[in-house]
């Protein structure tokens, strides 16, 4: 059910999601301290009862390190919250991508979480260094992952049997479609000022 803070998804789909990344020393979600063309990106699937798991690649502290690790990171959201001020991150773009085959969440979470393992409580300063961030990491596993199986099928621009160049050309128009978007709901959030941070709604499409 969707409330004026939350959204609503569809099931047996998954999304691109893209969240706000406040600059450092900021203490609350305000537009103007915000950056514009930069965002946390993550997946979003979601099952035959509508339950959303977030799939991303995000930061994880190291014990007795200063510098943060990254790993690949799962989460069941009940109701998906698009305005956190605690959390100082606000959800911009919700966007499905058409032909997914909704492969159970464990499958999804067994085959990512296995594929990753290899880069989990890496610093981030290497992983930049050698291009790796949550971008990277959704068209990634869009042409290495899912495309190879198959869990996206049905249209006209995803063929598994033309091999990784062309999986890896529609991962990245993806990418694109998805960057433009977000660019647009930030400017839109920006727009609105400090006082109606609270009733933005994030774009919600499919791509």
């Amino acid at each position: 059910m969707e409330t004026p803070n939350t959204v609503a998804l569809q099931k047996n789909s998954i999304y691109i999601v893209t969240q706000t990344i406040p600059h450092e020393g900021a203490v609350s979600i305000n537009p103007l301290a915000i950056e514009m063309t930069s965002f946390h990106w993550c997946f979003m699937t979601t099952n035959s009862a509508g339950l959303a798991t977030q799939h991303h690649w995000n930061r994880t502290n190291i014990p007795g390190l200063t510098v943060f690790g990254e790993s690949y990171q799962h989460r069941v959201h009940p109701q998906v919250v698009v305005h956190d001020p605690t959390a100082r991150i606000h959800y911009i773009v919700f966007a499905r991508i058409g032909g997914w085959q909704h492969p159970e969440t464990e499958d999804v979470i067994d085959v990512l979480g296995e594929r990753w393992a290899m880069f989990n409580g890496t610093n981030s300063v290497h992983l930049r260094a050698i291009g790796k961030s949550c971008r990277t990491w959704i068209t990634e596993i869009l042409c290495k992952v899912f495309v190879p199986a198959e869990w996206i099928v049905g249209r006209e621009d995803v063929d598994a049997s033309k091999g990784e160049d062309a999986a890896a050309e529609w991962a990245n128009g993806m990418e694109n479609a998805v960057k433009e978007l977000s660019i647009n709901a930030v400017q839109r959030l920006a727009d609105g000022g400090v006082e109606n941070v609270a009733n933005f709604l994030p774009t919600v499409t499919e791509i």
